[in-house]
Parts: structure tokens; sequence; C-alpha cells
């Protein structure tokens, strides 16, 4: 079971079952919203789709902080040994997911990369790093 689909499937459908319960029919006397619950039920709806839409309609802005994941090698080791980090980086361009965007790496040197994700509620947005200056 794939859980990012069935979280997504959740907020799709309690988005569209509160703004139904919002907007129903039943029991209206020529208003449009009747009673408190169902005013309740249309800001709980008007919300959630808020929030599932936001990233995507706001993408990546300058200044905007990234997570990539940078590998090197130990330069005692002879090179040998490699590990990979995340590293946070910033970005330079805007942009939108898939797109290639100018990034400033922390050490100050500049590279390019493509968004792979947005921001969610707790991590920042990622990004496939694939050219660095030397």
């Amino acid at each position: 079971m794939n859980l990012r689909i069935m979280g997504v499937a959740f907020l799709a459908l309690s988005c569209a079952a509160t703004l139904s319960y919002a907007f129903s029919i039943q029991g209206v006397s020529g208003k449009l919203i009747d009673s408190p619950w169902k005013l309740a039920a249309a800001v709980v709806g008007f919300s959630i789709a808020a929030g599932v839409a936001h990233p995507c309609l706001r993408g990546i802005r300058s200044g905007d902080a990234l997570v990539t994941s940078l590998s090197r090698r130990h330069p005692s080791a002879g090179g040998l040994l490699a590990f990979t980090e995340s590293v946070c980086v910033t970005a330079l361009e805007s942009g939108f997911k898939g797109k290639r965007i100018r990034v400033r790496l922390p050490d100050g040197r500049k590279g390019e990369g493509v968004i792979t994700a947005y921001a969610g509620t707790i991590s920042p947005a990622a990004l496939d790093l694939t050219d660095t200056e030397a």
C-alpha cells in the first residue's frame, strides 16, 4: 500500500465531501449556506484545498531553501572512500517541478539542478543536483 497516494486521496475526498455538504441544497430556504455547521464544513473544505494547492501554485522562488544530496570523496583515503550527505542549498532562480534552476551551495559555489519535490509541512523542497562549479 502506498501511503502517499492514500493520504492525497483522503485529503481530496475529505475536501470534496465537506464542500458538497456545505453547498448541499437540503434544508435551504433561499440561502446558500443555512447553518453554522455548513459554514464550518465550507471553511474546512476550502482550507484543505488551499493547503494542497499552494505549493504547486507557488513553486520555488529565488531565495528559497532546498535540500539536495551531495557526494564527496574523503581525501585521506586517496579518494577511495566516498559518502553522500544531504545539504541545504539556496535557489538563485524561480521555477516549478521538473525545471532546471541555478543554486548556491553552502560553501559558496554555484550549481544547477532539477526540482524534484515541493516543500512539505516539515521538509523543504528537494533538488537533484546535476552540475556544480569546480
